[in-house]
């Protein structure tokens, strides 16, 4: 594989295609390398599921997040209405999934 650049709309597939049994080798700059290094180190461990909402996604979501609550430092519901994302936020709490965040419009968190 080569990879151009590290803008996230080439570099931010890789853990993708890793996942999908990718094994081989990458060819890239020493600039490259080391930027899509550094943001993979954060951008390896973020997952969004579309198309699921707070209401009628709730099951699925809630079991994804059981699957991956050992591994996951913080878990982050955005868009959607507080009236759903809140018992989502509870239920996922009652499965022992640790650091649910619901953060508010403007709120920014250091990751």
């Amino acid at each position: 594989m080569v990879l151009s650049h590290a803008h996230i709309d080439h570099s931010g597939n890789l853990p993708n295609l890793v996942k999908q049994g990718y094994s081989g080798p990458i060819f890239c700059t020493n600039a490259t390398k080391d930027l899509t290094e550094t943001m993979g180190r954060r951008l390896a461990e973020i997952a969004t599921i579309g198309g699921l909402s707070a209401h009628a996604g709730q099951d699925a979501l809630v079991e994804y997040a059981a699957e991956i609550k050992n591994s996951a430092e913080y878990i982050f519901l955005v868009y959607g209405e507080e009236k759903g994302v809140l018992p989502l936020k509870e239920k996922l709490k009652e499965n022992r999934v640790k650091h649910v965040f619901y953060p508010t419009i403007h709120t920014s968190v250091e990751l």
